[in-house]
């Protein structure tokens, strides 16, 4: 933290917001971008142990918190501009709220969602399987609430059982032992909570000292989240590693009441290491569909993952390569196939967006909570039912 947030007058903090607005004020037909504010979040959290030792730490995240989007009064619902990089809360001070590239980048949103805002409604009557790219923050929002659930160890050791539910990728031997990769090669994942995301911490709320480490290598996933209580579920596949046993330090307390439970660090999906931006994976589409930042829904057993049609988000018919429309759909698909064989390319670092993935666990139920940060992707063969009642 450079500049404390809490030692900021209102009057500079309002100064910021003003001079924010102005710069982003994007003179277009049917456009708008609006800076609302900032925030910040300021935790302060102290370990002790029976020898006596003590430690503290604190940590400041937060800053400027973005809306707007562009409407065509011809075309239906505003399309929400999209600003790369500025889509999550980061560990530090007041400075969080002014981002040397802030301009370009929301400029460069702007004359995105004015394009996607031009592009006519149109009704698709059609029900089958189609290639869909998926944008970053959607691709995240599948991981984080399906494929990073099932690999919690409180799921997949049986804590869980009679709470939030147990985990498809068991059991383990059977997972990290397969002969197969249960994962596409293309999908390598890491879990960390370094600097400067928001779950950033040098010790766990177990107390253990947190490190990162890879969960999937390749489509072969090589271990699971943990905490002091579910580490020993992977004694022996450790042992076969040549690793030491220990949790990496993944166990959250929501709130100073709670009870310490498993969460997930920052995950972060490796992009593609060559060049493949959004419409580069696009004008791999003879007919397909673009959804971008759509809700997710996933099963009890976190074994389908639905995006629900809704006019509300962005989603576009694509025919050789190129958005012909805007349009409603609803989505459904095996979360071990578009992980799987069905994930045909990853977007690169440009496509990268962080969601937020969260789930009920525990009895009484707690709410766990972390970033996911992921690149666009394009998958093949995804059930796409059209919704004629949502135009």
């Amino acid at each position: 933290m450079v500049i404390d947030p809490f030692e900021v007058s209102i009057d500079d903090h309002l100064r910021l917001l003003g001079t924010r607005n102005d710069e982003l004020e994007h003179l277009d037909l049917f456009s708008h971008f609006v800076v609302r504010g900032g925030s910040w979040q300021d935790d302060l959290r102290v370990f002790s142990s029976t020898d006596g030792a003590m430690l503290t730490q604190h940590v400041v995240h937060g800053g400027s918190g973005f809306g707007g989007g562009a409407r065509d009064p011809r075309h239906g619902p505003s399309v929400a501009v999209d600003v790369r990089g500025l889509d999550a809360d980061l560990t530090g001070g007041f400075e969080r709220a002014m981002p040397s590239d802030m301009l370009q980048r929301g400029l460069a949103g702007i004359d995105d969602a004015v394009r996607f805002a031009e592009l006519p409604w149109r009704a698709f009557t059609d029900v089958g399987r189609f290639p869909v790219v998926f944008d970053g923050a959607s691709f995240a929002k599948m991981f984080g609430n399906s494929m990073s659930m099932a690999l919690d160890g409180d799921r997949a050791s049986g804590v869980e059982r009679d709470a939030s539910g147990g985990s498809f990728l068991t059991p383990l031997p059977d997972i990290l032992d397969a002969s197969e990769p249960p994962c596409s090669p293309r999908l390598t994942v890491r879990s960390d909570r370094a600097l400067p995301w928001p779950c950033a911490a040098r010790w766990d709320d177990d107390g253990v000292a947190t490190e990162p480490f890879t969960l999937i290598q390749d489509g072969r996933i090589v271990d699971y989240h943990t905490t002091r209580e579910t580490a020993p579920m992977l004694a022996d596949w450790y042992a076969k590693r040549g690793q030491a046993l220990r949790s990496h330090g993944g166990s959250v307390a929501p709130t100073p009441a709670s009870v310490p439970i498993g969460s997930g660090g920052h995950v972060q999906i490796a992009p593609s290491a060559s060049r493949a931006g959004r419409d580069d994976l696009l004008r791999e589409l003879t007919h397909g569909f673009y959804i971008r930042d759509v809700r997710v829904g996933v099963t009890p057993g976190l074994t389908n993952i639905v995006c629900p049609g809704d006019p509300d988000f962005l989603i576009l018919e694509v025919r050789n390569g190129v958005p012909v429309a805007r349009t409603v759909v609803t989505t459904r698909m095996a979360t071990r196939l578009v992980f799987g064989k069905n994930l045909v390319a990853l977007g690169d670092a440009e496509t990268l967006r962080t969601r937020t993935a969260s789930a009920t666990k525990g009895i009484p139920w707690q709410w766990v909570e972390y970033p996911v940060t992921a690149p666009a992707a394009l998958c093949k063969d995804i059930d796409v039912v059209g919704l004629l009642g949502a135009l």
